[in-house]
C-alpha cells in the first residue's frame, strides 16, 4: 500500500507543477517568444524620426520601394535580413511604453559600433504603405535637432 500512495503523490506532484507551469506561461511570465513573427507584424514609426516602415510576414517595407528580406528567430531574440547581396542581423526587444503602445528596439553592431533604433507601433496593418512624415511631425532630439535613425555615422536598416 505504501508504495501505490507513493505513486499517487508523484502523480499528484507533477500534475501541480504541469499546472503551475501552464499558469505561468498564460500570464506571460514564461518568456514565451513563440509570437514575436505576429507580434512584430505591423506599421511601426521611427521613434525621433520622420518615417514609417512596415513588417510583413517576410519582409521589411520602407519610403521609397526600399525592401528588405527578414527571419526571425524568437528564441534567440535575433533578425537577419538582406537586400540584394548585402546581410545584416540585429537582436530586437518588443515590450510596451508608458502608454502601454507597443514598442520594437533593434540593435545592430557593424564594425565594432552599436546602433540602437527604436519604433512604436502605429498599426497591425501589413498592408499599408510606408511613408516619409512632414518635417512638423518629426520629434527632435534633446538639442533640438531631428533625429535620422543613425548613430555614430553608421547607417541603421531603416535609412532610406
Amino acid at each position: 500500500m505504501r508504495n501505490a500512495s507513493g505513486k499517487l503523490k508523484m502523480i499528484v506532484a507533477c500534475l501541480l507543477i504541469g499546472s503551475a507551469l501552464l499558469l505561468l506561461a498564460g500570464c506571460g511570465l514564461f518568456g514565451d517568444k513563440g509570437d514575436d513573427k505576429a507580434e512584430i507584424q505591423g506599421e511601426w514609426r521611427v521613434d525621433n524620426a520622420n518615417m514609417t516602415f512596415v513588417i510583413t510576414s517576410n519582409q521589411f517595407k520602407l519610403p521609397g520601394d526600399t525592401t528588405y528580406d527578414y527571419t526571425i528567430d524568437a528564441e534567440a531574440g535575433t533578425i537577419d535580413f538582406k537586400v540584394g547581396k548585402v546581410k545584416g542581423c540585429a537582436t530586437y526587444t518588443l515590450g510596451e511604453n508608458a502608454e502601454g503602445v507597443a514598442t520594437l528596439t533593434l540593435v545592430e553592431t557593424l564594425d565594432g559600433v552599436e546602433t540602437v533604433t527604436t519604433f512604436t507601433k502605429m498599426s497591425d496593418d501589413t498592408t499599408c504603405d510606408p511613408v516619409i512624415l512632414p518635417a512638423e511631425e518629426t520629434p527632435s532630439t534633446e538639442d533640438g535637432a531631428a533625429a535620422t535613425g543613425t548613430e555614430s555615422g553608421t547607417e541603421s536598416i531603416v535609412t532610406p
